[in-house]
């Protein structure tokens, strides 16, 4: 049996359960607390709890599609109507793509911008920020933002074990 009181010194609503025990309170100012008397902000949730069906956060959020079924976990941005993130039952991550095919899958939006890589490892506060990128065209650059070739690299390389080639090996410097 629950009882419905207010919190002593507080302008607050409070549900109890029969051993007095607070299970859920609503503040004056609308905050509303699940296993806590102090909510700290719209709707504080002190404990696990199950989100069932599809949940909407207005403005960048979460949808969680069929959560603990055979369904997936998507991730959205207020402009987009399109997960930019999914997480399928199977444990696959897809980051531009709803339907990944692996552990990590990442596409992205084709763009005539040379630059922009469809996946890039970059340290921006440095004189190399470019670590690794794959480009639009398939291009690994390795210090370079924009690979011209199949692999381009800026700076010293080294290699152990053989080169093959099936075409002409150009070797320039020193």
């Amino acid at each position: 049996l629950s009882t419905i009181r207010t919190l002593a010194g507080e302008n607050a609503l409070a549900v109890s359960d029969s051993a007095s025990t607070t299970r859920f309170v609503i503040q004056d100012n609308g905050s509303v607390g699940v296993g806590t008397t102090s909510p700290v902000t719209l709707l504080s949730i002190n404990g696990p709890f199950l989100a069932q069906g599809t949940s909407t956060i207005n403005g960048a959020g979460l949808i969680a599609d069929g959560m603990f079924s055979t369904s997936s976990l998507n991730f959205y941005t207020s402009s987009n109507a399109t997960p930019r993130v999914r997480i399928t039952d199977a444990g696959f991550l897809g980051i531009g793509t709803t339907s990944p095919k692996g552990l990590l899958a990442v596409e992205h939006i084709v763009s005539n911008d040379p630059a922009l890589g469809a996946f890039l490892v970059a340290d921006e506060g440095t004189s190399t920020p470019s670590l690794i990128v794959l480009n639009q065209n398939g291009f690994v650059g390795v210090a370079t933002r924009t690979p011209g070739t199949a692999l381009g690299v800026n700076g010293a390389g080294s290699f152990v074990g053989s080169i093959s080639t099936d075409n002409v090996l150009n070797v320039r410097g020193t």
